[in-house]
């Protein structure tokens, strides 16, 4: 029969694997975007994280008067945060529940590194209720809408196509733009897609109308860029500008 009593090294090995590592939350943040980086995380997620967990130091510096450890995020500061949320910056549900995910994909990241021994956020789940209902295009406000672009100049025979293909083939807007003018393949109706929310390049099949009019367009682009849709001087168009651009003409189609 062996001695019930453990052997002191093993007794300190214990205390050793127990003992968390003492991270500040900065500290624990850049290590964790490391970690996302390395593991191939997209890095528009990664810029997601870094806004979402930002807005929680901020909330964190004003409840606890300055950056605290990592080890010292608790359930109250996490419900604490959803309130602020809720109550003083007035998100919907959806907004919560975005910032709730990276929050825990911090602290679930946090617990494994040991940087936390308890995780306040291992059991908080997302909000439930019902959003408010999608407002989709009737085919007048669409027909609107195509007919704000300007076609006699380059940008407006982009826009026009860019919208055309988001509606033929219902990519992100973020796949949209990093289509290259060699993705599109017309004889065979299809175009590959990367950059995509799963990290999976597909192809998708597009319609005879958008094959014609991209024929068109592609003529008029003649290689400018290797982008399909792409800036007057051959960059790659900027989400949030064509964001901001399509505001105007959406709300026209709408009127």
């Amino acid at each position: 029969m062996r001695k019930n009593k453990l052997d002191e090294k093993v007794v300190q090995s214990l205390q050793t694997f127990d003992r968390i590592k003492e991270k500040s939350f900065d500290e624990a943040f850049e290590f964790f975007c490391e970690d996302r980086r390395r593991a191939g995380t997209r890095e528009s997620t990664i810029v997601y994280y870094q806004k979402e967990l930002s807005l929680f130091r901020r909330f964190m510096v004003r409840e606890k008067e300055g950056v605290i450890k990592v080890s010292e995020i608790d359930k109250e500061l996490l419900d604490g945060f959803v309130n602020y949320l809720r109550d003083e910056r007035g998100n919907n549900i959806g907004g919560v529940n975005a910032k709730i995910r990276a929050v825990r994909a911090f602290m679930f990241y946090c617990a494994e590194m040991k940087y936390i021994l308890n995780n306040p956020a291992e059991n908080r789940k997302q909000i439930k209720g019902k959003e408010p209902a999608i407002n989709a295009f009737t085919s007048s406000q669409i027909k609107a809408l195509l007919k704000q672009a300007d076609r006699q100049t380059f940008t407006g025979l982009r826009d026009y196509n860019l919208m055309l293909f988001l509606l033929d083939t219902g990519a992100r807007i973020s796949e949209a733009l990093s289509v290259k003018v060699d993705d599109v393949l017309r004889a065979e109706g299809r175009v590959f897609l990367r950059n995509t929310k799963s990290n999976l390049n597909r192809y998708v099949p597009i319609s005879d109308r958008l094959k014609n009019e991209l024929k068109q367009y592609i003529r008029v682009h003649d290689g400018m860029s290797e982008y399909l849709f792409c800036s007057l001087d051959g960059q790659l168009l900027n989400r949030n500008r064509f964001k901001l651009h399509s505001t105007y003409i959406r709300q026209r189609g709408r009127d």
